[in-house]
């Protein structure tokens, strides 16, 4: 059992060291950011999204965005998708999912979970062919294809759900001219 554990931790080992050179990142980019600030300038609209959400909506994004880093490890690195990328994938879906208590993000985001292992699970099985079979031109298009229909989608739905969570929870308002 610890053998099997341990084991499962080691296949995503590449994916935490990922993540770790993702959060290094942030403080180097956040860090130049917050010495070149200045209240004239529209940096004060990035500043403003995370200040006064509460742990609830600050949790929610965590979530997101450790999902949407997830999804572009699969996508990038990932040869075959299996039990343990599922189970992670479904365990942060359903950490976002405690936190969303209306029916219709609920039904969304299980759909988008559906769509996002879907498009994982196809792209491993067009790898899988063409490294037993061989490369065909045809199947290097269709997966390129989807890869950047992927790449997309997540980029897209990643944008949409810090977009709700700060609107959801925060007291952001159009100026009225």
């Amino acid at each position: 059992m610890l053998r099997t554990i341990s084991y499962q931790l080691l296949n995503l080992s590449s994916f935490l060291l990922f993540f770790l050179f993702f959060l290094i990142f942030l403080v180097v980019i956040l860090n130049y950011l917050v010495k070149q600030f200045d209240f004239k300038t529209d940096k004060m609209k990035l500043y403003g999204i995370l200040l006064g959400l509460n742990d609830k909506a600050i949790i929610m994004i965590s979530t997101v965005t450790c999902r949407f880093l997830f999804l572009l490890w699969c996508i990038f690195y990932c040869k075959t998708i299996g039990r343990l990328e599922a189970i992670v994938l479904a365990g942060l879906t359903m950490i976002y999912l405690f936190h969303q208590l209306r029916l219709r993000h609920i039904c969304f985001e299980l759909l988008n979970f559906v769509v996002q292992y879907a498009a994982l699970m196809s792209c491993s099985i067009l790898l899988n062919y063409m490294l037993d079979v061989g490369v065909e031109y045809s199947m290097m298009l269709i997966l390129l294809l989807i890869i950047m229909f992927f790449v997309v989608y997540v980029c897209y739905y990643y944008v949409r759900a810090v977009h709700d969570i700060v609107i959801k929870n925060k007291y952001v308002r159009k100026e009225r001219l």
